[in-house]
């Protein structure tokens, strides 16, 4: 109860192989995993950052701080907490003005994220101030994500006055900001699915195809 259906889903299909276990082994002679009828998944309403907020953090990041230019990065790439933590420096090309890679499924893993020009500054930022393989080592904060949620996300929220009683701001919802800001600014749906990594780029002997970067950064670059 209250679980989202990704967690359902893998309870379900942790009692699907004890039931295969238990099949080999002769103690059932089903797998009643195979029964089990999902919740229905009624859709969930996400916060997400307003235009006004994002220029405090514009302004915040541009004195200096550096949590506020790892918020920005995430709402100008669409990208998970933990996928950005992670980082690594040489997944940065700053002459072609793109990020490689991802986590989480295949798609995300291979896939091309533009660097906006807003952000461009902050991730020269840090890459010039990487003192290891990661793109963030140079950060003075968390890197480790419950962490970073905890303490730096948090305390620079409340610090801009953008946290309010009732409201859920977590570090997903500059996910769902990307998404919402990109649908509205026109980027078309394939550009917006390829940043988010929820469909594979098109691959020509490891190398992502030249013509699909300059139209992807076209898209993105519609972002204010």
């Amino acid at each position: 109860k209250g679980r989202s259906r990704s967690t359902v889903k893998k309870i379900q299909t942790l009692y699907s192989q004890l039931c295969q276990y238990a099949m080999r082994k002769d103690i059932l002679d089903r797998n009643y995993a195979d029964f089990l009828v999902l919740p229905r998944q009624e859709p969930v309403q996400r916060d997400t950052f307003t235009e006004a907020e994002i220029l405090r953090l514009r302004a915040d990041a541009d004195a200096g701080d550096e949590t506020s230019m790892i918020i920005l990065i995430l709402i100008y790439t669409g990208y998970r907490i933990n996928e950005l933590l992670q980082k690594r420096r040489d997944q940065v090309d700053l002459d072609l003005d793109v990020m490689y890679g991802g986590k989480k499924t295949a798609a995300g893993r291979s896939r091309v994220v533009v660097i906006h020009p807003t952000i461009r500054p902050y991730v020269e930022y840090f890459a010039a101030r990487a003192t290891g393989p990661l793109l963030l080592s140079g950060y003075t904060g968390n890197l480790v994500r419950n962490n970073f949620a905890r303490r730096d996300w948090k305390n620079t929220l409340q610090r801009l006055g953008i946290t309010r009683e009732g409201r859920q701001l977590h570090p997903h919802c500059t996910r769902y900001t990307f998404a919402t800001r990109a649908k509205t600014a026109g980027v078309d749906n394939d550009a917006i699915k390829r940043t988010m990594g929820h469909t594979d780029f098109a691959l020509t002997s490891d190398v992502y195809i030249q013509d699909d970067i300059q139209r992807l950064k076209s898209e993105i670059q519609k972002l204010k």
